[in-house]
């Protein structure tokens, strides 16, 4: 399970409160999720998904690498 919350605050209070019924690790903030790259910033309140793994992974698959 991904948690995301609006502050750390809140994402502890929510762990904690999970962490009761249920056996969880806490891995740290969020880099990678399915696949995709994520970036946090809590000052502007953004996320950022980005997909160049996958698009590298479908270059080379297709051999455009050097086009």
């Amino acid at each position: 399970m991904t948690m995301i919350s609006n502050s750390d605050e809140t994402s502890k209070k929510s762990q904690d409160e999970l962490g009761k019924d249920l056996k969880i690790v806490k891995l740290g903030p969020i880099h990678w999720l399915l696949g995709m790259s994520v970036i946090r910033d809590l000052k502007k309140c953004i996320i950022s998904l980005g997909q160049k793994a996958y698009i590298d992974t479908i270059v080379n698959r297709l051999s455009l690498d050097n086009a």
